[in-house]
């Protein structure tokens, strides 16, 4: 939905903004990696919990075959919706 999608983007720019994001981004920047979106733009997520509630985190994949699993897995929940 619309509002999932903008969910996604918020918590992208505030899990990208983050102190926890520069050792991440560090070891990411070592391997080919790349992660899958909508039409949007907006990156695949899942949702994880924290004490401050729901928060989206988008998938990373390395290898094309798992993204294309993940994409097609996505896909379909996005038609359920």
């Amino acid at each position: 939905t619309a509002s999932d999608n903008d969910d996604a983007i918020t918590s992208s720019k505030v899990m990208f903004q983050s102190d926890g994001w520069k050792p991440i981004k560090a070891s990411l920047d070592k391997v080919p990696i790349f992660t899958c979106g909508n039409a949007r733009g907006v990156p695949i997520a899942y949702d994880i919990e924290t004490k401050d509630g729901p928060y989206k985190v988008p998938f990373f994949f390395c290898d094309v075959d798992d993204a294309q699993r993940e994409l097609e897995k996505w896909k379909a929940k996005s038609l359920e919706e």
